[in-house]
């Protein structure tokens, strides 16, 4: 089962600029405190050693969805740690994936207008 974060995404932002490796902190609700991004490998494609700036125009609480109290975000660790997996971005929006020591899979999926690729800090 993959976390599907997608929803509960309030804003952040995620560094590719160093070869290697993906360094960020993201925004959510249900989280006191942003999570802080440290991933090795490469976004893909055009986004390859950018940075990736994310906004959610409209987060929700995913629990809300599926009728369940609480969040979401509970059990989801401060820190991730692991290896980046699929992250593209293409006209339709982004796909952003990755491979926590301790969470597992990761999924952001969001529109295209909601994320912005920089190319310079």
């Amino acid at each position: 089962m993959a976390w599907r974060l997608g929803t509960n995404l309030i804003d952040g932002v995620l560094d590719n600029t160093t070869p290697g490796k993906v360094t960020g902190e993201l925004r959510f609700i249900g989280r006191k405190r942003p999570v802080r991004i440290e991933l090795e490998g490469d976004f893909d494609g055009e986004s390859r050693g950018k940075r990736l700036v994310l906004r959610n125009t409209k987060p929700q609480e995913r629990n809300r969805s599926f009728g369940r109290p609480g969040t979401y975000m509970a059990g989801f660790k401060q820190v991730q740690r692991g290896a980046v997996g699929m992250v593209t971005v293409d006209e339709r929006g982004a796909h952003i994936e990755w491979y926590g020591e301790t969470n597992g899979r990761v999924v952001l999926e969001l529109p295209r207008e909601q994320v912005e690729i920089v190319r310079e800090q």
